[in-house]
């Protein structure tokens, strides 16, 4: 019987899945207008170069002679691309959402309280169905809302869901994404040498892929430009 490990090492052997590149990337200022100007750890991620493509291949995988060949690698592939597929269909049908064609960035910030969850707030930029955040909050057992003309899901739990008037899903800590619904609401200021100025600069060079933050004493930032190559430094 084959080992997992030869499974994932044919796995990483075949060709077809990798990292494209985006035509449109989001530009700093789009990923950043909802960012929490306190910000311990940022994240984000451009899923235009990842998800469609990879998501392709995967679908052609169980077909792949190196696949067929070996029958246990074959089925898991099946399995997977059943759970994938089965994921994919119920957003759609429950939210009216694809999240393989819908989504094209997300940008995370989060910020580390003692004693309590992280407050956080996630910005999702892509196609967004107009009853998105209605159908969220009654899937949810929560309650909708409005914040001026703009509708805000209280999923329970202090997190709520909006969508912003440029069409940005929101999902973080209530209070979070409720502020960023108001008509006061302007993105933060970016000072030079802060988490959401050097987040900035790597943004501007359209990575796929970032990390940046300053927890305690340690400053860390990682990018995986696309189709550049990777960069590990210290901010």
């Amino acid at each position: 019987m084959i080992g997992f490990g030869e499974i994932i090492a044919l796995l990483l052997s075949l060709g077809g899945f990798g990292v494209t590149t985006n035509p449109s990337p989001p530009t700093p200022e789009q990923s950043l207008a909802y960012a929490m100007p306190e910000a311990e750890l940022v994240v984000h991620l451009d899923l235009v170069p990842v998800v469609p493509g990879n998501y392709k291949v995967l679908t052609k995988l169980a077909e792949d002679p190196a696949v067929k060949a070996v029958p246990e690698l074959r089925d898991m592939v099946r399995q997977l691309t059943g759970q994938v597929d089965a994921g994919r269909g119920m957003a759609q049908g429950l939210l009216g959402l694809d999240v393989v064609q819908d989504l094209s960035s997300a940008t995370a910030f989060l910020r580390f309280v003692p004693q309590r969850d992280p407050s956080y707030v996630l910005a999702v930029r892509g196609k967004f169905p107009a009853d998105l955040v209605a159908k969220a909050a009654q899937l949810s057992g929560g309650t909708a809302s409005k914040v001026g003309a703009l509708a805000m899901a209280d999923l329970g739990d202090e997190n709520a869901l909006g969508l912003t008037r440029d069409g940005v899903l929101l999902l973080g800590t209530a209070t979070l994404v409720k502020a960023r619904l108001a008509d006061t609401w302007r993105a933060p200021a970016r000072a030079a040498g802060s988490t959401l100025g050097k987040m900035a600069e790597v943004l501007a060079t359209q990575p796929f892929f970032a990390v940046g933050g300053a927890l305690g004493l340690l400053r860390l930032l990682y990018t995986s430009p696309s189709p550049r190559d990777g960069l590990l430094s210290r901010m």
